[in-house]
């Protein structure tokens, strides 16, 4: 478990960082709270894309489209937290929150491309390991998600993804 002070790592046993000293959740409070929040929205209208595909309920055209629609925004997401990241206050993020924050979009985007692979050979273990790779990342989002808005109650300071 991270400290959502210091950001430093600790055994899920420990009560108190290694690091700072600062009393930490304990896991089934963490794992209840990491539960997922944010862009699971977006998760969802993915998962019925891929439903409504194989089903042929909408064209592989369209399906296409919208799979790399949701691709470049993803890609835009990334260069903006940079951008953001830069030039806000650094302090206001954890390393490992910016750290599990791209490694979930990276994952998304890695996602994603496998789900457009689809349309060149119609292989549905393709869409079965992309919408996995999306879930990991979605996790990931929401936890970095959580990491920050926990971080900002705790602590009165202004970070957000």
């Amino acid at each position: 478990m991270l400290c959502l002070k210091c950001g430093c790592p600790n055994d899920d046993q420990t009560f108190y960082c290694a690091r700072c000293g600062k009393r930490l959740l304990d896991i089934a409070t963490y794992n209840q709270m990491t539960a997922p929040i944010a862009i699971d929205s977006r998760l969802k209208y993915v998962m019925k894309l891929c439903e409504d595909v194989q089903k042929e309920a909408i064209s592989v055209e369209e399906y296409g489209e919208k799979i790399l629609g949701y691709h470049t925004s993803m890609t835009a997401d990334v260069a903006y937290i940079r951008e953001a990241a830069k030039e806000d206050d650094y302090e206001a993020y954890s390393p490992e929150e910016m750290e599990i924050g791209y490694r979930g979009i990276g994952l998304w985007i890695a996602g994603l491309e496998e789900l457009y692979s689809y349309l060149e050979i119609l292989d549905t273990d393709l869409i079965k390991s992309g919408l996995k790779k999306i879930k990991e990342g979605n996790e990931c989002i929401n936890k970095a998600i959580y990491y920050n808005e926990l971080k900002r109650d705790t602590e009165g300071t202004s970070g957000k993804i």
